[in-house]
């Protein structure tokens, strides 16, 4: 028998490892203590499973009382969800490697775990797109129980494909392209102090400010008479530079370089989804 294709796994963003890294170390200690307690690790699962429907609401209601715009909160709905799908794999694959010790099993290489790992959200991400409106009205009381459905709307629960959409494209939309890394690195060697001043600038700017001037040079970009591969490319730079203004903003310090350039990356998509969706696809193929 041939051997078979390996299966294509959900891509998980980079803001979402980057958080499980920088937590990861407080994280397991509270999920080794959940899961030894026994009878307590069986309602975790449960209880967060319900707070993460509800993040739609949640968030909803934080962008009706902060003013945030549409394409910001549905930002913040799959970023927060993404995370949220990560933690609770986490526990998932935590338990399972508990339980594989107190059998008395062999310990899970690391090529294992990830693979298990990966599995194991693919699977948790099925089971959070799935909505009760597709099911025969004599399973739903049953499918209520088991998956913690009544805790959220139905207008929230048809949101969630929409959500899972936006998270499949979160890889390609928030990793910066290697080439485009690799040009700043050279740009920061040739033109280390001219690079700094210009980004010390635009920082003292104001966020809005800043949002303002990346969008002012998003449609000058448009209107250069270049590929859509070299408008894409320019589009990456600008968001990086973007990043690098908002990293050194005392205000903003405590966001990453890498969210910086993802929210850039979701302004810039908002913007052309609709008029440019060619140039959105070239970005996404940018290496």
């Amino acid at each position: 028998m041939p051997p078979q294709p390996r299966k294509e796994h959900f891509k998980v963003d980079p803001i979402t490892h980057e958080i499980r890294g920088k937590h990861w170390t407080q994280q397991e200690m509270r999920l080794n203590h959940i899961i030894e307690e026994g009878a307590k690790a069986r309602g975790y699962n449960r209880k967060y499973w319900q707070r993460l429907i509800r993040v739609p609401e949640k968030i909803d209601q934080i962008a009706i009382r902060r003013r945030i715009p549409a394409f910001q909160a549905m930002q913040k709905k799959a970023l927060l969800t993404a995370r949220m799908l990560a933690t609770y794999t986490d526990h998932m694959l935590k338990s399972t490697e508990i339980s594989y010790q107190k059998m008395g099993e062999k310990a899970l290489t690391p090529m294992e775990k990830q693979e298990l790992w990966d599995k194991y959200y693919d699977d948790t991400l099925e089971r959070y797109k799935k909505d009760p409106k597709k099911l025969k009205l004599e399973d739903i009381k049953r499918f209520d129980k088991i998956l913690e459905y009544p805790s959220a709307s139905r207008e929230h629960m048809a949101e969630r494909n929409t959500i899972a959409h936006l998270m499949e494209h979160l890889p390609d939309l928030t990793t910066p392209p290697k080439k485009i890394l690799l040009e700043r690195q050279i740009a920061f060697e040739k033109h280390n102090g001219q690079m700094k001043k210009f980004i010390q600038v635009n920082s003292k700017h104001t966020a809005q400010e800043r949002e303002q001037m990346l969008m002012k040079e998003l449609q000058h970009i448009l209107t250069e008479n270049v590929s859509e591969e070299q408008k894409a490319h320019k589009i990456c730079i600008a968001a990086s530079i973007f990043a690098d203004s908002e990293k050194m903003d005392p205000a903003r310090k405590d966001k990453t370089w890498t969210y910086n350039y993802a929210n850039a990356m979701f302004m810039i998509y908002d913007a052309l989804k609709n008029e440019h969706p060619t140039i959105v696809d070239a970005i996404r193929k940018l290496e």
